[in-house]
């Protein structure tokens, strides 16, 4: 026996529903791709401006001096055997070079040795902060050494 001609007129939603629910990942994904350059990169002659890597510096207060990490290079001030080894206007220069190669730059972490005193935490927080020439990093952040 043949099946039943459909009834005319009706109009079915649930295949019109299928096919929204389908086509809503494949164009969130579509568009990520895009604007990621994977696809409908850069044309012929377009060239994206490279991205610059964030700084992430950080001084770290050790007995002999400061350790100042920015994420791509370290630097070690010390001053072997001096009474005090840490020279807060050596800091304050390293820092202006660190300023003035990423201008836009507002934060320093500054990581105090287990048994740094805090007199020199603080000088090295204000060395941070600014020099003779003006703002170097305002937000300077005090973080545990988590031990």
């Amino acid at each position: 026996m043949a099946a039943p001609d459909p009834p005319r007129g009706v109009f079915h939603l649930v295949p019109m529903g299928n096919l929204a629910t389908m086509m809503v990942p494949v164009a969130v994904i579509a568009g990520q791709l895009a604007w990621s350059g994977w696809v409908g990169g850069a044309g012929e002659g377009e060239v994206h401006p490279p991205i610059e890597p964030e700084l992430a510096l950080s001084v770290l207060l050790e007995p002999h001096g400061y350790v100042i990490t920015t994420g791509q290079e370290t630097v070690t001030l010390t001053c072997g055997g001096c009474a005090e080894p840490h020279d807060t206007e050596a800091l304050k220069a390293q820092l202006r070079k660190v300023k003035n190669a990423h201008p836009q730059a507002l934060t320093v972490v500054v990581v105090p040795e287990r048994g740094s005193d805090y007199a020199t935490l603080m000088r090295t927080v204000r060395a941070a902060r600014r020099d003779e020439q003006g703002e170097l990093f305002p937000q300077a952040i005090i973080a545990g050494t988590g031990e």
